[in-house]
């Protein structure tokens, strides 16, 4: 049938370890969790991801708005993220 030839991939709202493992249960092969991981990088939502000026410099090439990265800090916030997430 159709369902061995396809994958299906989900994203949206899916946050957590548990939303990763009932998204499988439902049938998805692979899930997308970029949301969560934009928080964990100190995302605030300004919605100027297109605009090369996102304040928190997370979604920019602009040198100035990229010094607001503590990469260190953040390395830490990504960490704790996948720890709390994965395992």
């Amino acid at each position: 049938g159709l369902r061995e030839r396809i994958k299906i991939i989900a994203a949206g709202k899916i946050l957590t370890g548990f939303s990763i493992v009932r998204t499988r249960a439902l049938g998805a092969d692979i899930c997308n969790s970029a949301r969560a991981m934009m928080f964990a990088l100190g995302c605030i939502q300004a919605l100027k991801c297109n605009t090369n000026k996102c304040p928190t410099g997370i979604t920019t090439q602009d040198r100035e708005l990229m010094n607001g990265i503590v990469v260190p800090e953040k390395a830490e916030r990504v960490y704790q993220f996948h720890k709390k997430t994965v395992l």
